[in-house]
């Protein structure tokens, strides 16, 4: 294929990756809708008292008022202290005064939240929303191509990530994690390929342009606005970089070339060649939050005086995980009910039943109406990824075990089978840290500042980057699998 004819098919891919959020978010772009949800405001007085004569009934979801109490508040204060030649470093509407730009989550340093400044806030919430979901599917596509997945199978899990539930679900209450969360894969992918380069058997490789991509796109988490996705993204990041470089160095090819048969990983010889990439690593990270230092430095400074060190226990903070009985909502995420219809649809029987009361009689301690069965609210739930994504992970883990090489080898990096490997323990790892379980000690007492996160829960983010490479690579088995069954005239 010539460079013009693979240019033009990769561009055609990239633009097509806005078809599915504009699909789902049509209504709020160009269908005159927005996506605050006004309807929770009249939950309360003035609002309450006109509710009847404006047609509103009970809200959908009562998390979602964050949308239209806190962040939409945050944006039109923004909107109004620029207009006034201000700089929003205080909010002087909170208590007797606050930190407002410190604090982050309102995104004032983040690029694309130029969309509330130059559109109606009514309208940017959906084309905010539309274009961080095109980043995540374009980003995961260049993942997935830098892995060494074909165009289709790379697209299929760039459609996967995008479309997965916990960015779905984040989009309707926190657009900063939405924000923060979409800069992964390209983080990882230009990990990856700063690793093959610093060690590389014929000399450097050109490392330099990915580790400006890679300081760029933590810089530009950074900025996003929520440190709790930024900290999962390091821990993701070491852990990544960690495995990679051990299974490109402790690799068959790569111990070859090098006369490195014999001497085992840990000798110093060997240990030798994990300095040039390990300074590069930490050279993109350091530059990647001085890049967000703008963001992160005053955050730091805030967060220094915040009430949460300390304030929860390991077990506290285990109950804020899933209950066990929640992971059927990753084949079925609606089977305990959807905020939206106020009832719950019988799975068997097809039928809706009202939320008033439980399987025994007993009234709903919420309140009517309502899906909170202790199973954690819909928007903070959103582990769904699809049932076919599922097969197709499960299809990449088999296939590498069956057929380690296809007909398209991949990169000479380790081998397709390290990537499978780091993805499926990340995934295990990821699901024990949702469900609560015991191995969130790990977190907990290892790691500093993480016991002030209370939500195990959004580990969903790591295990959706995870399920969408490994569907990516099931994709690239059903692909093989066709060609050789071609060959032999099947």
């Amino acid at each position: 294929m010539s460079p013009r004819r693979r240019f033009l098919l990769n561009t055609a891919i990239v633009l097509a990756f806005w078809l599915l959020p504009l699909a789902i978010y049509w209504p709020v772009t160009l269908g005159g809708r927005t996506m605050l949800p006004a309807d929770n405001l009249f939950q309360w007085e003035p609002w309450a008292s006109h509710a009847d004569a404006f047609g509103v009934g009970t809200p959908d979801n009562s998390l979602l008022s964050d949308m239209i109490l806190q962040n939409y508040a945050w944006r039109q204060f923004q909107r109004e202290s620029l207009a006034q030649g201000e700089i929003p470093l205080w909010n002087s509407h909170m208590f007797g005064g606050a930190p407002f730009l410190a604090t982050g989550q309102n995104q004032g340093y983040y690029p694309f939240s130029a969309l509330f400044l130059l559109l109606p806030l009514a309208v940017a919430y959906g084309w905010y929303t539309v274009s961080q979901l095109w980043l995540a599917g374009v980003w995961m596509y260049t993942f997935g191509r830098i892995l060494g997945m074909r165009r289709a199978s790379a697209a299929v899990a760039g459609l996967i990530f995008q479309g997965c539930g916990f960015l779905l679900v984040s989009s309707a209450v926190f657009p900063m994690i939405l924000g923060a969360a979409i800069w992964l894969p390209l983080i990882l992918g230009a990990l990856d390929m700063m690793i093959r380069a610093t060690t590389h058997a014929r000399g450097a490789g050109k490392t330099l342009p990915w580790a400006v991509l890679g300081a760029f796109a933590l810089g530009m988490q950074v900025l996003a606005g929520h440190i709790e996705i930024t900290y999962y993204t390091l821990l993701v990041m070491a852990a990544f970089a960690l495995w990679r470089l051990v299974s490109r160095l402790g690799g068959r090819e790569w111990r070859q070339a090098h006369g490195f048969e014999r001497i085992p990983l840990w000798s110093k010889r060997t240990a030798e060649y994990f300095v040039k990439p390990v300074a590069w690593l930490v050279g993109t990270v350091a530059i990647g939050l001085l890049l967000g230092a703008v963001q992160f430095v005053p955050f730091y400074e805030v967060g220094t005086s915040n009430f949460r060190e300390g304030s929860a226990t390991l077990a506290e903070v285990r109950d804020w995980g899933f209950p066990v009985r929640r992971i059927i909502t990753l084949a079925l995420p609606d089977f305990f009910g959807n905020p939206a219809d106020h009832a719950v649809r019988d799975a068997w029987t097809g039928e809706w039943e009202l939320l008033t009361t439980n399987y025994y009689g007993q009234p709903n301690p919420h309140g009517a109406g309502t899906t909170n069965w202790g199973i954690k609210n819909y928007v903070e739930g959103g582990i769904y990824l699809g049932i076919l994504p599922l097969i197709l992970a499960v299809l990449g883990v088999v296939g590498v075990l069956k057929k380690p090489q296809g007909a398209q080898k991949p990169p000479k990096f380790g081998g397709r089978r390290s990537v499978i490997a780091f993805m499926v323990v990340l995934s295990g790892f990821s699901l024990a840290f949702i469900f609560g379980t015991p191995l969130y000690a790990i977190l907990y007492y290892g790691l500093p500042g993480i016991n002030q996160l209370h939500s195990p829960f959004r580990w969903v983010f790591p295990l959706s980057l995870a399920v969408a490479v490994l569907a990516g690579f099931g994709m690239e088995y059903v692909a093989q699998t066709r060609m050789d069954a071609e060959k032999r005239g099947w």
